[in-house]
Formats: structure tokens, C-alpha cells, sequence
């Protein structure tokens, strides 16, 4: 169940109600190979109503949707032992159906407005990260997945695969990595000597030129108490606006304080020039951040408390970013999660930013 109220001063007013429910069947054969086949069904409500300055309503009424969707998933694992150590190679394969298209005009779009494809993305029913647009159509995942158990505590672990939808229609547009029926190539690399250390990398290929289009590096460092996370993430030119590539570090450092209280505390800063407009607050809060701010894109501090039934956050963001309706500003935001229930994000206060 997801319930949602969008209220703006100037623009569309949407109201939304979503409840889906899905039924999984794994199954494995005598020979190893493993399957799972799963239908789901979401059905979504909506009433929008857009306001402008002048206070004149137009386009105002509900819509609503249907949709169904069915996939079943194939893995075949072999391992073998090497010594001191265990090498498992995975071919992957999934097919997932539900009807074309299924994003009528009347629904408003406001959470799915972003979206690129990525390793994390294969093998995901419903790969639109909102609730506005659905994934429709039918197509195929396939990947090649190893992984790699040393006895001294060493692990590696790569992917490589890619999507093939069968209708040319679709929701993804340009520099998705979805814009054609093949799509881009991804994956990744990790790699761990120990609990206390980590690097990993993820990329996208262009499947027509093999030009890299995204590439992610990261590495993470401390025992499970006290972790630092660093990374940076490059974008190739968006075909949309031809703006230069995206180029963004982040850092953050979480600390548990004990077995139920944590602190976090991370930045995203962008390199160079960017395809976001960036702005400085104008009421920045230098002693939290520093003086230095003109290519921050975020800065935040929370405080959690999880236990095996909730977890509950406090977060303090300054943000950086301009785009259409979201300013640069401050924000304390309120979150509570019940583990296997849902999220509930409590009322944000604001200041400087809309």
C-alpha cells in the first residue's frame, strides 16, 4: 500500500492511492537449477488538479490503472574448488510480460521522471523506481554472473548482461540505456580482502559503440562499527541537452554507536561542469559544512534508531540543487520504516528551498 498527497502553490495537485500484491513459486530441479516464477497485480487511483498563479483549475479529475505483470527467472550455478578457494560461474536468464503500455496521459508523472539503467536493474520486475510509470511490455534479462571464496576471507564477484525488450515502443527515452530494444551493456566488478576493506566498480556500455556511459568506483573502509564510504561517478553527455558529463564524488562515514543508534554524515559534491545546475544556499550553514559550497550538491547528518521491528531517522540535508520545482535550501526529514510493512516519510520542515 503506498498513499501520496503532492501539494504545490502553483502547478499540479495529485493525490494517489496504490495497493499491489505479488504470489512467487520457487522451484529447483534435480539437476540444480534453480527457478522462480512469480504474477503480481498493482492497481493505482489518482485525482490531479492543475492550479496556476491565476487560481483557474484545469485538467482536473481521476484516472486509474491496472497492472499485471508475470516473469519467471532461470539460474544455472556450477562451482568448483581451486585449492584454497571456490569459483561459482551463474548464467542468468528471466522473461517478464505485462501489457504494453499502461501509462495513460491522465496520470500525472512526478516520481519517475529520472531514470538510468543499471547493473542493479537487471533482473527487477519493475524497473521504474516510482509509482507514475509502469514498466510495460514484455522482454528478456540475460547475464553471466562469478564470483569468487577464498578461505582467508578474500571474495570477488563480477556480472555482465544486458536487456532485450520485444516491442519497439517503450517508456525509457534517450541516454536511459533502454532507448532501444537491445540495451547497454552493463555490470560490475567487487572486490573484498577482508570485512574491513572493499572496492567496487559499475559500469554501462553503449551496445552500438561500446562507449562507456556510466561508470561508478567506490570503496569502503573500517570494521562494521565505523565505516567510510568514498566514491565517484561519471555520466557520458546526455543526449537530451549535449551538456558536458556528469562527474560527482561522495563521501560519508557511518558510525554505530551501539547495537541500535547511528550517525551518518555525507556530501556529494560535483566536479567540473555538470548537467546540474547547482547553486549555493544563500543561507548555508557554515559551521556544519564549511565555507566552500559552490559545487555542493549535498550535504547531510542523521541520526537512526533501528531495532528488528522499525527503524526511525532524523536527517538534517542541505541541498544545492536547482530543478524546476526543487530550490536550493535546508530540510529536517522525518522517516519511519516498519521492516516488512512499509515507510512512512513524515512531514519535512523546510527552509530556502521548495
Amino acid at each position: 500500500l503506498n498513499l501520496m498527497n503532492l501539494y504545490r502553490e502553483s502547478g499540479s495537485r495529485v493525490q494517489r492511492a496504490s495497493l499491489g500484491t505479488k504470489l512467487e513459486r520457487p522451484f529447483t530441479t534435480s539437476d540444480g537449477q534453480l527457478f522462480n516464477t512469480f504474477v503480481s497485480l498493482r492497481g493505482d487511483a489518482y485525482y490531479s488538479n492543475v492550479n496556476h498563479v491565476s487560481g483557474v483549475s484545469v485538467n482536473s479529475g481521476g484516472a486509474g490503472r491496472l497492472y499485471p505483470q508475470a516473469g519467471i527467472e532461470w539460474r544455472y550455478p556450477f562451482s568448483r574448488r581451486f585449492g584454497h578457494s571456490t569459483a561459482i560461474i551463474e548464467p542468468k536468464l528471466a522473461v517478464y510480460a505485462a501489457p504494453n503500455g499502461g501509462n495513460p496521459a491522465r496520470i500525472p508523472d512526478n516520481d519517475s521522471q529520472t531514470f538510468e539503467f543499471t547493473d542493479a536493474d537487471l533482473f527487477t520486475p519493475d524497473r521504474l523506481y516510482g509509482y507514475d510509470l509502469v514498466d510495460g511490455g514484455q522482454r528478456a534479462d540475460y547475464a553471466i554472473h562469478g564470483s569468487w571464496y577464498a578461505d582467508n576471507g578474500y571474495r570477488a564477484d563480477a556480472l555482465f548482461g544486458q536487456s532485450y525488450r520485444f516491442q519497439k515502443s517503450s517508456v525509457f527515452g534517450p541516454g536511459t540505456g533502454l532507448q532501444d530494444q537491445a540495451s547497454d551493456y552493463v555490470g560490475h566488478v567487487t572486490f573484498s580482502p577482508s570485512d574491513f576493506l572493499s572496492f567496487g566498480y559499475h559500469f554501462r556500455l553503449s551496445q552500438r559503440s561500446l562507449q562507456l556511459e556510466h561508470q561508478d568506483v567506490s570503496t569502503t573502509v573500517g570494521p562494521y562499527w565505523l565505516k567510510l564510504n568514498l566514491g565517484y561517478v561519471q555520466l557520458a553527455n546526455d543526449p537530451r541537452d549535449q551538456q558536458s558529463a556528469l562527474k560527482q564524488i561522495t563521501a560519508n562515514v557511518t558510525w554505530w554507536i551501539d547495537n541500535y543508534w547511528s550517525i551518518n554524515v555525507g556530501t556529494v559534491r560535483n566536479l567540473g561542469n555538470s548537467t546540474s545546475e547547482v547553486s549555493t544556499p544563500a543561507n548555508l550553514n557554515t559551521t556544519l559544512f564549511g565555507e566552500t559550497a559552490g559545487n555542493s550538491l549535498n550535504n547531510s547528518i542523521s541520526v537512526s534508531y533501528t531495532d528488528e521491528c522499525i527503524t526511525f531517522r532524523t536527517s538534517f540535508i542541505q541541498s544545492g540543487i536547482r530543478d524546476r520545482d526543487v530550490k536550493p535550501g535546508d530540510a529536517v526529514v522525518f522517516q519511519l520504516v516498519f521492516k516488512n510493512l512499509g515507510e512512512i516519510n513524515l512531514p519535512t520542515i523546510k527552509s530556502g528551498g521548495g
